[in-house]
């Protein structure tokens, strides 16, 4: 996980730790949600530039 910027460091990395331990001991994805996983990469938009996503995410999210 990426620290977020808008903290002081020591309160960045106490976050950033915090949240790593979260995904460390994240429960495994079973056969079905393996599955859909599977599924949805099939159908995503893997060859969008920075820049188009960006546009997506303000369209999309009135994010201006």
């Amino acid at each position: 996980a990426d620290k977020p910027k808008d903290v002081p460091a020591k309160e960045a990395e106490k976050r950033q730790a915090e949240e790593q331990k979260l995904i460390n001991n994240a429960r495994p994805l079973t056969d079905k949600e393996q599955e859909e996983k599977a599924d949805l990469l099939t159908q995503a938009v893997t060859d969008w530039t920075k820049r188009e996503f960006q546009q997506f995410v303000r369209v999309r999210f009135l994010v201006f």
